[in-house]
């Protein structure tokens, strides 16, 4: 389900840059590693669930009323 008034491309940037910036911090805490595979699956599902992660902390934390998409 969606909320009907809830921008959801903002969402999916600002989760795409948290998500680059988490990537930057674990590399910097493992300089000794110097290729940074992850396989797909694991990144759609970690992708995934850092969307619905930011999507349940701002309609909690938000004073906008969403309403759910029908």
């Amino acid at each position: 389900m969606m909320y009907k008034n809830l921008d959801y491309d903002k969402l999916q940037k600002i989760t795409e840059n948290a998500e680059f910036a988490f990537w930057e911090v674990i590399a910097k805490s493992y300089p000794e590693i110097k290729s940074g595979c992850f396989p797909p699956e694991a990144q759609f599902a970690l992708s995934e669930a850092l969307e619905s992660a930011v999507e349940t902390w701002v309609v909690g934390n938000s004073e906008s009323d969403f309403e759910w998409e029908n």
